[in-house]
């Protein structure tokens, strides 16, 4: 009962930021640092494969952490949260989408 009541306080004082599209081109920031952010759940809506970086720098294909098309990646504080920007890329034409789901206190 205690741990459902501080579950329910915490989402209470924090900022929900949930559903936010985003648009990856070639080299994208996608989502500036957060560093109150306490859930990310990254979901590639596109037709390709995506690659993020979540440590500010420069996103490389086939690098850090790729989503393959429909994959998401959820984390929180207990799964390294990261608190930088988000960059993305992709190698396919044109714009793809990238739902951001956050969560900040």
């Amino acid at each position: 009962m205690k741990t459902k009541l501080l579950v329910l306080l915490l989402v209470l004082m924090a900022t929900p930021t949930w559903g936010a599209i985003y648009q990856c081109t070639n080299a994208t920031s996608t989502a500036s640092a957060a560093k109150n952010r306490i859930r990310l759940i990254l979901t590639n809506d596109s037709d390709t494969e995506i690659c993020f970086n979540l440590q500010g720098g420069s996103a490389i294909l086939d690098n850090f952490l790729c989503l393959q098309a429909g994959d998401r990646a959820f984390f929180d504080e207990q799964t390294s949260m990261p608190k930088s920007d988000i960059n993305c890329i992709h190698g396919g034409a044109g714009n793809k989408a990238v739902s951001i789901e956050e969560l900040v206190r």
